[in-house]
C-alpha cells in the first residue's frame, strides 16, 4: 500500500471518530436524561464500555499474537506484542487521565457534587494501585492478581446498579420516551459505537505504519502512538461533552473507561496470553507508578473539594510531557 493511502485512511479515522463520537454522546445523554439515570453513571458505563472497546480489541489482538509467537519459540516477538498489550492498557490509562480529562479541567474547570463520582474515583485509585502491587513482586501479572483487579471490576459495576436505583427518582427534564424516538435513539447509540470501533482500528493500524516507517520501536508505539490512539474516543467523547456542557458526563466517560482499561482489559489479555502476562520492568519502574501519581493528582482534590481546577489540569498536562519524553528517550 502507497504512503498516500496510508495517509488517507489515517485521516479517514479520525472523521470517523469525531463523527460518531457526536452521535454516542447525544444517544447517551438521551438515555441518561429518559431513564432517570445520572449522565455521571451512563458515562461511566455505556459510553465508557464503547470508547474502551478499541482498547480491548488492541490489547486482545496482541495477547493472542504474543501466545501464537511463543507457542512458535519466537519469544523475542512475543514479548514485542506483550508490550504492545501491556503497553495500550495502562497508556490509555495515563492519556485518558493526564491528557484527556486535563483538557476538559482546563477548558471546564466545574464542580463535581455528585456522589458517584467518590465512589468511582476509589475505585479507580484501587485499580491502579492493586495493578502495580500483584505485578511488582513477580514481574508478571499472574491469575490471582488477574482475580484481584476481576473483583474491582465487578465492584464498579455493582456500584454503578445501586447509584442508579437511588439517584432515578431525582433526574428532572426527563425526554420523550415514544417508541419512535427511542429506537432512533437505540441506532444512533450502536452506530456511535460501530464508527467508534471503526475509527479507531483505521487510525492504530495506519497509525503504526506511519510509526514503524519513521523507525519507533514497537514497545514505544504501544505506549504512545497506539495507547492515545485508542484513547481518541475518549478525547472526542469529553470534547463534545465539554461543547454540549455535560461535563459529568466527561468525567464518568473517562473514570469509567480507566476502571475498564485497568481492572478488565489487562486481565482478559492475561487470560488470552496463558493466565500469566509478563510485564516489563519499564511498566513496573516508570508506567504503573506514573499512572498511579495521574490519578491521584486528578481525582484527590476532586475527593476533598468537590470540583476540578484549572491547575490540576494544567500539572497533568506537563505530567504527560514529560512522561512521553521519557518513554521516547528510554
Amino acid at each position: 500500500m502507497n504512503a498516500f493511502a496510508v495517509y488517507a485512511l489515517f485521516a479517514a479515522g479520525i472523521i470517523l471518530l469525531i463523527r460518531f463520537g457526536d452521535i454516542f454522546v447525544d444517544s447517551s445523554s438521551y438515555f441518561a436524561r429518559a431513564t432517570g439515570i445520572p449522565e455521571f453513571v451512563v458515562g461511566a458505563t455505556v459510553v465508557s464500555f464503547g470508547t474502551t472497546l478499541p482498547e480491548m480489541i488492541v490489547s486482545s489482538m496482541a495477547a493472542y499474537d504474543a501466545r501464537k509467537l511463543a507457542q512458535a519459540g519466537i519469544y523475542e516477538k512475543a514479548i514485542d506484542k506483550i508490550g504492545m498489550s501491556v503497553g495500550n492498557g495502562i497508556g490509555s490509562v495515563t492519556a485518558n487521565t493526564a491528557l484527556i480529562l486535563a483538557l476538559s479541567m482546563v477548558f471546564m474547570p466545574v464542580k463535581i457534587s455528585d456522589k458517584a463520582f467518590r465512589k468511582k474515583a476509589f475505585i479507580l485509585i484501587s485499580g491502579v494501585v492493586v495493578l502495580w502491587f500483584v505485578t511488582a513482586f513477580t514481574g508478571e501479572l499472574r491469575i490471582w492478581g488477574s482475580a484481584a483487579l476481576t473483583v474491582i471490576f465487578v465492584v464498579f459495576m455493582a456500584e454503578n446498579i445501586i447509584s442508579s436505583k437511588n439517584a432515578r427518582d431525582t433526574v428532572e427534564d426527563i425526554p420523550e420516551k415514544d417508541g419512535r424516538t427511542f429506537a432512533v435513539n437505540i441506532i444512533k447509540l450502536i452506530a456511535g459505537a460501530v464508527g467508534i470501533m471503526t475509527g479507531s482500528h483505521l487510525l492504530v493500524e495506519y497509525g503504526s505504519r506511519i510509526a514503524f516507517s519513521l523507525g519507533v520501536p514497537e514497545s514505544v508505539v504501544g505506549i504512545t502512538a497506539v495507547a492515545v490512539g485508542t484513547s481518541l474516543p475518549e478525547l472526542v467523547t469529553t470534547l463534545n461533552a465539554v461543547i454540549k456542557k455535560q461535563p459529568t458526563l466527561s468525567a464518568g466517560n473517562i473514570i469509567g473507561a480507566n476502571i475498564i482499561d485497568t481492572a478488565l482489559i489487562l486481565p482478559v489479555s492475561s487470560f488470552i496470553y496463558s493466565g500469566s502476562l509478563p510485564v516489563s520492568r519499564q511498566n513496573i519502574a516508570l508506567d504503573f507508578p506514573l499512572c498511579i501519581l495521574a490519578t491521584l493528582i486528578a481525582v484527590v482534590p476532586v475527593i476533598i473539594n468537590k470540583r476540578f481546577f484549572r491547575i490540576q489540569g494544567i500539572l497533568l498536562l506537563a505530567v504527560y510531557s514529560i512522561y512521553i519524553a521519557a518513554v521516547c528517550v528510554t
